[in-house]
């Protein structure tokens, strides 16, 4: 049944607002380089930056009944995200709905299609990021959603994020966590001002951010050797994640047994919070150990491939792969991440690909683990040399990684938690 959401909570305007004062690469690495769309998505005329708070829609493909509906559902400030359900690159979006889009206070549009009259956009100065520019037209016959969670170019967006947008790309923001986004894009500009007048002046980069390091010819961000070898556990999981994290996942599973309210959003998370974690736990061990370097994933029996939503499967899956990403990136001399695939019992692989490619080009994870058992202990998915399984396997010798085929935890309750694997 089609849904249309009214009036869904929204960024704080003037937060919202003040995203622009700041590039999509710089707030893309203040929220540890997540929330970029996939660069398929570009301006149709250079120059243009906003932020501004979703309005999501969900549209068949070929069809753009929907966002005239989301039309009215818009207000000052709004930025309009459009995701077909398959891929589509008929021209959804023209003058005619950019006019009645901007006279509703939206302020541009990021679809994952085609657009068209782009002569006619840019005399009107309207900014749209478009995955292709397409005469080709669209029908009226097929109801989609407003105001819902969709995954628009990679990335999950809610309605009421923020959406930065400029020549670079566009990035998100979650809703709960704008406000401390914000603030770090702000140290960030500030970091970089100080850079670029000492490169003014002469400095080397190498040695402005300290890349010179103490390992040699062995260079910078590498692991330690000994001699010609090194000691790799490629087998680590995020066990002891901050108790934050757990709470949003409770409040999901809370949500998906009453659904009344908008989808929960992720809490924030410190940089401090992590390092405890890691320091007094894995990091520790490796030193104890004598190991050398960890191929760390979140932690499998957490990531309950079972639950059957796949936007739930999504939000989740991104959360778990983020976290890891910022331990990556606090610690890239122990950690290279594996991520954490949203596999759903029955599911299409479209949206595992999808997170794949955003963890293996965004956050620079090496590998990914793989449930042959998304039921988790009913046996229900096709065996792994089933071509159902053949696009995920393409994606990864694409982008040459491995995976790692681990189960998660059992629901069935002939077993225990473990018992069924």
């Amino acid at each position: 049944m089609p849904i249309v959401v009214r009036n869904p909570p929204r960024t704080d305007p003037l937060v919202a607002a003040a995203f622009t004062r700041y590039g999509v690469a710089t707030v893309h690495e203040a929220q540890a380089r997540t929330g970029l769309l996939d660069p398929r998505v570009r301006p149709i005329h250079p120059g243009q930056r906003i932020a501004g708070t979703a309005v999501t829609v969900s549209v068949p493909p070929g069809d753009n009944w929907m966002i005239h509906v989301a039309v009215e559902q818009c207000r000052a400030g709004d930025v309009l995200v459009v995701a077909p359900t398959s891929r589509s690159d008929a021209g959804y979006i023209g003058e005619l709905l950019a006019t009645a889009l901007r006279a509703h206070g939206a302020i541009g549009i990021v679809i994952d299609a085609g657009c068209r009259d782009v002569a006619e956009l840019a005399r009107m100065g309207f900014p749209v990021w478009s995955a292709c520019v397409s005469a080709y037209g669209t029908v009226k016959e097929t109801l989609g959603d407003v105001n819902v969670p969709v995954v628009c170019a990679g990335q999950l967006v809610t309605p009421g994020d923020v959406v930065v947008a400029d020549d670079d790309g566009v990035v998100v923001v979650p809703r709960a966590s704008a406000p401390g986004v914000l603030d770090a894009s702000a140290q960030r500009e500030e970091k970089e001002a100080l850079s670029r007048k000492r490169y003014e002046e002469g400095e080397l980069s190498l040695d402005v951010s300290g890349m010179r390091g103490e390992a040699g010819g062995q260079g910078p961000g590498l692991p330690r050797r000994r001699g010609d070898r090194m000691i790799i556990d490629s087998h680590g999981h995020y066990t002891t994640v901050p108790s934050g994290h757990k709470d949003f996942r409770a409040r999901q599973l809370a949500w998906l047994a009453d659904p009344s309210g908008p989808p929960p959003a992720e809490g924030a998370i410190g940089d401090d919070e992590i390092r405890e974690s890691i320091e007094n736990n894995q990091l520790t061990y490796l030193r104890e150990r004598g190991e050398d370097f960890m191929l760390f994933s979140p932690q499998a029996s957490s990531m309950e491939h079972h639950v059957p939503d796949p936007g739930v499967a999504v939000a989740w899956a991104r959360s778990c792969n983020d976290l890891v990403g910022r331990v990556t990136g606090l610690f890239p001399d122990w950690f290279a991440g594996v991520c954490q695939l949203p596999q759903t019992p029955g599911g299409a692989l479209d949206d595992s690909i999808a997170e794949l490619r955003r963890c293996v080009g965004e956050l620079g994870f090496v590998g990914c683990n793989v449930s042959p058992d998304p039921s988790g202990g009913h046996w229900t998915s096709p065996p792994m040399t089933d071509p159902y399984w053949f696009p995920l396997y393409e994606a990864m010798v694409e982008l040459d990684v491995p995976g790692m085929v681990h189960v998660s935890s059992s629901c069935n309750p002939s077993f225990h938690a473990l018992g069924a694997h």
